[in-house]
């Protein structure tokens, strides 16, 4: 799976995901008898997210009889019939790029001089820092929502000391003063939100 991302992210693409029936069938019949890598991840148990940000909507065509380990964390598509079974991330499976139409647009705000807070950072497809700030004296605290396998994503706080390294999704961070400075070398990708800490009484 790593391959595979990095090679769609070149490409300015992500591996495919599957929003409605109408896409699994285009799919479907696109396909060998044999599988096909979808861009999803499992994050808890029987609960998987789509590696380019979309929703994991209403449309979800797993296999309702799929025998495969429930340890297995990555999906694929059958050529045969359309259903999703659970896969190995690390086999070597084949995989189709999703790319946008068009010129892609570059929402990461990279190298932005002072970015205000509340906003959302990605990855750019190369190295990239950001100094987010807020205004008044709210610390900040920014949630990783979304990131691949090979990725870290430094923080530093106000002084350029090194205050974390993140490396998977789900994580948060509050920062203990209204600066943050992060950074990223532009291996793998990420999409983080962030907002000022606000406390109650």
């Amino acid at each position: 799976m790593e391959y595979a991302e990095s090679y769609c992210q070149q490409n300015n693409g992500t591996v495919m995901s599957i929003q409605s029936q109408m896409e699994n069938t285009f799919a479907q019949f696109r396909l060998p008898i044999y599988w096909k890598m979808l861009g999803a991840k499992k994050v808890a148990k029987n609960t998987y997210v789509w590696l380019d940000g979309t929703v994991w909507g209403t449309f979800d065509n797993r296999d309702p009889l799929d025998y495969y380990s429930d340890t297995l964390d990555c999906l694929t598509i059958s050529g045969l019939n359309g259903l999703w079974q659970r896969a190995n991330c690390s086999s070597m499976q084949d995989f189709y790029c999703k790319i946008p139409l068009g010129p892609k647009v570059d929402d990461s705000k990279c190298n932005s001089t002072m970015l205000m807070v509340p906003t959302e950072i990605s990855s750019a497809g190369g190295p990239c820092k950001w100094q987010l700030v807020t205004p008044g004296a709210y610390p900040i605290s920014i949630y990783f929502v979304d990131m691949a396998n090979g990725t870290t994503v430094e923080l530093y706080d106000e002084n350029m000391q090194l205050s974390q390294e993140i490396k998977q999704s789900g994580v948060h961070f509050d920062a203990k003063t209204n600066i943050l400075n992060v950074a990223h070398d532009g291996v793998g990708s990420f999409k983080a939100v962030v907002k000022a800490q606000t406390y109650s009484a």
